[in-house]
């Protein structure tokens, strides 16, 4: 179900028309363009990641990337920016569907190969730019009507200098189905990287399966690292030499390029005698001239590259285009095997444990690499920076997600969300009855939890303007009211015959001791009714902090 807040996006410039797809990140929307009335694919990022500065930078990366990247197999990016809390990705609507979806309805030899090339062409010209893509797989690939391969989402590629990308060597993003060992390990990757995940997903093709699969995803990624090449099945072994051009476990020796990679196929299509059987069946409908059929194969004069510098280096044992002959690095794996089998009899004991060592070691590094991630959320939480925590913990690989620590790392994320959330409440709250005091202490507890908290400046602001507010008001209290003279009595009409009271004799004033000393005159019990009213004004000044000197030896004589 879509998100409430991102079901109807209202993005000036563009009319929704129907929901495509819901990735968690972002949601993907067939809309129309209105300046040229045409369809896109409008990519927008969910709330809750549009809220996080990473995963928004991260977003504008993506269509940036993708925008200098124009090749016919690599999905073109009309327009990217911001509306409000909205960021958005308008790129060209594919209508074709996805690899996996052909994956899921049956695929041909021939159709795997065409889009596994057209796959290769498109990561060639990324490689040559600069940019690594990191997360080839079956449903990042998608068809334009006419059949051809477009690979999408840049989401998480990697400059190849280092110079436009945050995440470094040590962490570990990505896809483990379709991981590299060297993304496994957590190593630099440059372009075989992506080859090797090529590889993954052409024998995922070819078989209808992964090649290695597991109970969960972190065994599936140190498969990657310490288990043999995959075999395809006897009636697919011509194509075997693409595989392990694709998937060798050391980069050097996989194919150098994805060029490499597309003179290779086309030397074998072109050779094979399995290939020949195939040639006639070749789909023709999905494309004018579908490149592994006969009416669109090139004269072997027209080839840049010979069968022999086409293929790895590995794989140069023959100069005939045969696959009779295994080349060596099969020749390995293929004793791998065997030490395996005759463990399990009792023979190769020593190789069998040599080979277990080998991948537990792999596993205990990928623990402790999990571990590590998980520490760094820990550790932000305890520097009261939960925006960054949740960052982290958003980023762990995936793999990560069934190890031990990762339920206690999110109940503990969750946890500082929680008491945050409640913060905020109570500091809205207090803001909004004017409760300075209440306020501060609030804000205070936010700050202790979340420093880095998109909204506190503003709420800062707020409690600022508040004090300024209440402080303002109080100067108004303490100024004096304007004396007024009260009006003389009324007196009473006498009678004629009354006798009218005879004044009150004055007091008479005190002379002065005789021996010359003064004479004291102490506070009264009950000041007069000015005297009151000045004691009240500078009373007032004393509790904000403001009477003089002068003032405070007259509260100290005259009021009480």
């Amino acid at each position: 179900m879509l998100d409430a807040a991102v079901a109807d996006p209202c993005i000036p410039g563009y009319r929704i028309v129907s929901p495509l797809g819901d990735g968690g990140m972002a949601t993907v929307y067939l809309a129309v363009q209105e300046s040229l009335d045409r369809d896109v694919a409008l990519k927008v990022l969910a709330p809750a990641m549009a809220a996080n500065q990473e995963f928004a930078s991260r977003f504008l990366k993506e269509g940036r990337i993708t925008a200098r990247l124009n090749h016919p197999h690599l999905v073109t990016v009309f327009d990217i920016g911001q509306h409000g809390a909205i960021y958005y990705l308008a790129a060209e609507y594919l209508p074709g569907g996805t690899l996996r979806e052909k994956l899921d309805r049956g695929i041909s030899i021939a159709e795997s190969l065409d889009a596994i090339c057209d796959v290769a062409k498109g990561l060639h010209f990324a490689h040559n730019a600069g940019f690594v893509h990191r997360d080839v797989k079956p449903s990042n690939v998608m068809f334009r009507a006419n059949g051809a391969a477009v690979l999408a989402d840049f989401g998480i590629a990697k400059s190849m200098d280092g110079k436009t990308m945050v995440t470094q060597v040590g962490s570990w993003i990505g896809t483990p189905r379709y991981m590299s060992p060297e993304q496994v390990n957590a190593q630099a990757v440059d372009g075989r990287s992506d080859l090797y995940s090529l590889g993954v997903v052409l024998f995922e093709l070819l078989t209808g399966q992964p090649p290695y699969v597991a109970g969960d995803p972190l065994t599936v990624a140190l498969m990657h690292v310490s288990h043999p090449l995959p075999q395809l099945p006897p009636a697919l072994a011509w194509l075997q030499p693409l595989i392990d051009g694709l998937m060798a476990k050391d980069a050097s020796e996989r194919f150098a390029t994805g060029e490499a990679f597309v003179a290779a196929v086309e030397q074998l299509w072109d050779h094979a005698p399995d290939a020949m059987a195939l040639q006639n069946a070749a789909d023709t409908s999905k494309r004018a001239a579908p490149r592994f059929s006969p009416a669109d194969r090139q004269q072997p004069g027209a080839r840049t590259q010979t069968t022999s510098d086409a293929l790895p280096a590995s794989q140069h044992a023959s100069s005939e285009p045969t696959t009779s002959t295994p080349p060596a690095r099969r020749q390995r794996i293929v004793m791998i095997t065997i030490i395996a089998a005759l463990a399990v009899l009792g023979g190769g004991a020593a190789a069998w444990k040599a080979f277990v060592s080998r991948e537990n070691a792999a596993r205990a590094q990928i623990d402790d690499l999990c571990r590590a991630a998980m520490a760094s959320v820990t550790t932000a939480i305890g520097q009261a920076d939960l925006t960054q925590a949740q960052a982290k913990f958003a980023a762990l690989p995936n793999p990560c997600g069934a190890h031990p620590q990762a339920s206690q790392t999110r109940d503990t994320v969750n946890a500082a969300a929680e008491r945050a959330a409640a913060a905020r409440k109570l500091l809205v709250a207090a803001l909004d009855r004017g409760d300075v005091p209440g306020a501060r202490h609030a804000l205070g507890s936010l700050e202790g939890i979340d420093r880095s908290a998109n909204d506190l400046p503003d709420l800062r602001n707020r409690l600022d303007q508040a004090h300024a507010k209440t402080t303002g008001d109080q100067k108004v209290a303490a100024i004096p009211a304007p004396e007024i003279t009260p009006p003389a009595p009324v007196r009473q009409a006498i009678p004629p015959n009354a006798t009218e009271p005879a004044p009150p004799e004055p007091t008479p004033l005190r002379r002065p001791p005789a021996d010359g000393s003064a004479t004291v005159r102490r506070p009264t019990a009950n000041p007069s009714g000015q005297q009151s009213q000045k004691c009240r004004e500078i009373s007032l000044r004393a509790g904000l902090g403001e009477e003089t000197a002068e003032e405070r030896r007259y509260i100290s004589e005259n009021c009480r």
